[in-house]
């Protein structure tokens, strides 16, 4: 007899969906059909319909319904508005320096009572909402790149040959490039023939 389970770690099925009725429930509705049992949903409805009901009775039976015509909603916001708008120094602030300076202007504005506390409060965490996603990219760039896998360029200002192997860029001096051959960083010809000119100090 052939074995239809499915062993731990299998991949042919992911098992029944969620909110899918499992094999007891189908079991009971099909006995319930088949024995030809009015639909509850029916019977509670021919309740509020009926005249010869008593009110209280169809009241309590619609409660029953209302859920399943009319499914409940959730708590709606109500919609804030400025009371009187006001004028930030960066009305879209794109660097953290930017946003601390409107959370200034907003608290000493708030201090001065030259604007409501409920829109200073408002604007003021908008602003450092903006600070951390700033913060919060710079955290995440950091962890993909860290400095020490980032490539870096070195300028080494002197007369330094280049090295084997490496990409360093050399400076320039007098606009003649330090190729390695020592030219650029050779004193001036006139200051050579000037010092070999000048007279030997006499022995005592």
């Amino acid at each position: 007899m052939r074995d239809y389970h499915f062993q731990p770690g299998n991949t042919e099925s992911t098992g029944r969906p969620p909110g899918s009725p499992n094999k007891r429930t189908n079991e009971l509705r099909y006995r319930l059909q088949n024995r030809g049992e009015v639909d509850p949903a029916d019977y509670c409805s021919q309740i509020v319909s009926s005249p010869n009901e008593p009110t209280e009775l169809k009241l309590a039976v619609a409660n029953y319904l209302l859920p399943y015509l009319y499914p409940k909603r959730g708590a709606v916001p109500t919609p804030r508005f400025v009371e009187e708008p006001f004028q930030l120094p960066f009305l879209e602030p794109k660097t953290i320096e930017q946003a601390n300076a409107n959370i200034a202007y907003l608290s000493a504005q708030k201090i001065q009572g030259l604007i409501s506390v409920d829109d200073a409060n408002s604007a003021i965490a908008d602003n450092q909402s903006f600070i951390d996603n700033l913060i919060a990219e710079e955290e995440l760039k950091f962890k993909i790149s860290p400095p020490e896998h980032r490539d870096t360029t070195l300028t080494i200002r002197g007369g330094l040959p280049a090295l084997p192997g490496t990409s360093i860029v050399m400076p320039v001096l007098d606009g003649h490039a330090t190729n390695g051959n020592g030219h650029a960083l050779a004193a001036p010809t006139d200051a050579v023939t000037a010092i070999e000119a000048a007279p030997k100090a006499q022995d005592p």
